[in-house]
């Protein structure tokens, strides 16, 4: 998922993500992080195996917001901007 912020920082760092894929939960915080040389991890990567369908994620922004989508397509970027509340 690649973040966009409203009113929350940044590229939405700072958030935390959960999806729900194949009977499983996974949750993933939006840091920024780093990897080869120091370059960031942008978007946010969620590796799902041999699952076909994200049933939902939910997204908690910096600012407070909760985000909900659901029945979502895996192996592609998903642009997610905050939604104003």
């Amino acid at each position: 998922l690649a973040l966009h912020r409203a009113a929350s920082p940044r590229d939405g760092l700072g958030a935390w993500i959960t999806i729900a894929a194949c009977g499983r939960r996974f949750t993933r915080y939006d840091n920024g992080g780093t990897s080869w040389y120091s370059q960031s991890i942008a978007p946010v990567h969620v590796g799902l195996g041999d699952c076909t369908r994200v049933e939902a994620a939910e997204i908690r922004w910096p600012s407070g917001t909760t985000q909900r989508l659901h029945d979502l397509a895996v192996d592609r970027r998903i642009d997610v901007v905050e939604a104003n509340e």
